[in-house]
């Protein structure tokens, strides 16, 4: 699956393949990581809503379908009506019935997606202006959406539907090879009504379906992750209070808006209701135990995670904990009560055929000494291979050096890992694969810095021994 951006704000061009394990964006400051990995959540976030709603997944298992039942609708008769008055004896409808699902696209999934949209990006209105426009390419299906136009263009691949004229109603509908045939007597178009309707659900599942074969789930965590926690936790009473006394309010109160993805990920945190699982018990001790020295929990009293200090027995706070345990905290407490591995009746073939979840995290190595930040990632290698898909942005040499030696130890496989660069194009962001072999990676994003330095190194270097030779001492 993979997911094209294209003139959106900074970005005119961004590209994700959803199929690898481990996505890493690199890239300088203010350059749009944050901006397209936000897009992508929202994007997915409203996709699997909408898929959601065409079919329903449960336990491993698509348990249910939704279909048209008996319910015709006009598009479907038209097409009908078109054809018998046409006169021909057979003809394609397959454009025609990817039209009528590429219009329902615009209305449920997109009308959705605007809101996503307007409540993450106050500039939202100027970025339809550079008409901006997003591709899904999923297994068996090509969705193209012209966001200014309110127009979604949707092309799949199945078996072509074929409308024939007959002289008897005997003949519902016949499939082979090429073609599902529908026969259509113009004294009576009620059943051929129905079959068409069925294709047209059939096509919206199979988009569905490709959708939730990819994911079922999307979190995002964004930087700053302890600030905004205990900031908007601060808030959340405060909030309480003016929705209990609205009406004894004078005049009106403006409160800063919150982008969706930083919404969802307070509510993920705040709401929990579980207690902690062990899908990915492994990958948090070891966090626990090599960086944090302690382990995180939740308490459903207070309704706040806690950092318990190994040794001890306080209960920490994040606003009381150190930068490093509050900014990895949230990234714990995820792992144990929110995200979820595969469920465990699901037959072990499809475990590495199914990736259930997409977690985001800018970046993860903030307030992490150079040695805490290897062995975090080296937990995150270990979780992309439990049914969790990252997707990170990061500006950390320490992290693009450890994954190029995993690499090249083989401890990460080439087919999964996909490391991006954003960087500048005519005052433009555009994303690109960067080159790896068995060798690494080409460092397009540290090397003149670090080159630099060590020029600089050697510089002063020189200098010194310039300075002693001059005046040696006595």
């Amino acid at each position: 699956m993979k997911i094209k951006l294209k003139n959106w704000g900074p970005v005119s061009e961004c590209e994700f393949d959803l199929d690898k394990s481990l996505i890493v964006i690199y890239g300088n400051n203010n350059i749009g990581k944050s901006y397209a990995m936000q897009t992508i959540y929202l994007l997915l976030k409203n996709l699997i809503l909408y898929a959601q709603n065409i079919v329903h997944y449960s336990n491993g298992l698509y348990l249910y379908f939704v279909s048209s039942g008996k319910k015709i609708s006009s598009s479907a008769k038209n097409i009908l009506v078109a054809f018998i008055q046409n006169q021909q004896p057979e003809q394609i409808v397959d454009t025609d019935l990817l039209s009528i699902v590429s219009k329902e696209l615009e209305g449920e999934f997109l009308d959705q997606l605007y809101l996503s949209f307007e409540n993450s990006f106050g500039t939202f209105e100027e970025i339809l202006k550079k008409n901006p426009e997003f591709t899904i390419e999923t297994s068996h299906s090509s969705c193209h959406i012209d966001l200014a136009k309110r127009i979604v263009h949707l092309n799949q691949d199945f078996k072509s539907v074929r409308l024939k004229t007959s002289t008897s109603d005997f003949h519902k509908h016949r499939e082979d090879k090429n073609y599902y045939t529908i026969y259509v007597c113009d004294q009576k178009i009620n059943t051929p009504s129905e079959l068409l309707e069925e294709r047209i659900a059939e096509i919206k599942k199979l988009f569905a379906l490709d959708i939730l074969h990819k994911v079922q789930a999307v979190y995002y965590l964004p930087a700053s992750r302890s600030g905004i926690y205990a900031g908007m936790s601060s808030f959340s009473p405060i909030l309480a209070l003016l929705a209990q006394n609205r009406s004894s309010i004078r005049g009106s109160i403006q409160i800063p808006s919150i982008s969706e993805p930083i919404s969802d990920y307070y509510m993920a945190l705040s709401t929990i209701k579980e207690n902690a699982h062990d899908d990915f018990k492994d990958c948090t001790d070891e966090i626990e135990q090599n960086i944090l020295n302690g382990d995180v929990h939740f308490d459903f009293n207070r309704k706040t995670i806690l950092y318990h200090p190994a040794g001890t027995d306080l209960s920490l706070e994040m606003n009381d904990a150190s930068s490093m345990v509050s900014e990895i905290a949230p990234i714990i407490a995820f792992l144990k009560y929110i995200i979820t591995g595969l469920n465990r009746t699901t037959h072990s073939k499809l475990k590495k055929l199914n990736k259930n979840s997409i977690l985001f995290i800018e970046e993860p190595e903030a307030h992490l000494h150079p040695a805490n930040q290897i062995s975090l990632l080296k937990s995150f290698v270990k979780l992309s291979h439990l049914n969790v898909q990252l997707i990170m942005a990061s500006h950390s040499n320490y992290i693009f050096n450890q994954l190029n030696n995993m690499v090249m130890d083989q401890q990460l496989d080439q087919t999964s890992y996909l490391p991006i660069l954003m960087r500048e194009q005519n005052h433009t962001t555009i994303s690109e694969y960067m080159n790896m072999d068995e060798f690494g990676v080409d460092d397009e994003n540290f090397a003149d810095v670090s080159g630099q330095l060590m020029e600089e190194r050697d510089e002063i270097i020189a200098r010194i021994l310039e300075k002693t030779e001059d005046h040696p001492e006595e």
